[in-house]
């Protein structure tokens, strides 16, 4: 009874789980990403990887386009007087469609606020392309 309960384990449990782990060259299994994640858009400067633009919202006030979004910070210690831009990329052609300059007086440890700010940008608000294909990174 061990016996057939072993050769079970090792043989049928590593092709149950799939594939690449059993070694059949026609499965294989890739790690997925979602649409605007860290990894597709890197940011840049010295607390810019712990700093994420979350929660985009593209509004129009006097006829200028503005943004309302969330500011992660995603470090253990606290962000003070920290200038930056948030800068707005189409993930559809990858082109820059406006900035933000942003500057945190405080952001305590794990802490996210919400800032608003007129966007700088030739387009208005409604040729603005919508959140889903916007991706946004803070760049110092």
């Amino acid at each position: 009874m061990v016996a057939v309960l072993g050769a079970g384990y090792f043989v049928l449990l590593p092709k149950m789980r799939g594939g690449a782990a059993s070694g059949n060259p026609g499965m294989t299994m890739e790690p997925v990403q979602p649409p605007g994640s860290a990894a597709a858009a890197p940011a840049a400067g010295r607390f810019g990887k712990y700093v994420e633009v979350a929660g985009l919202r593209i509004i129009e006030e006097n006829k200028k386009a503005s943004v309302k979004f969330l500011l992660v910070n995603h470090s253990a210690a606290e962000l003070t007087d920290v200038n930056g831009t948030v800068e707005l990329h189409s993930t559809n052609a990858g082109a820059l469609v406006g900035r933000v300059e942003v500057k945190i007086p405080s952001l305590m440890p794990y802490e996210s606020r919400e800032f608003s700010a007129p966007l700088n940008t030739p387009l208005r608000a409604y040729e603005i392309p919508d959140w889903q294909f916007l991706r946004a990174r803070f760049v110092e």
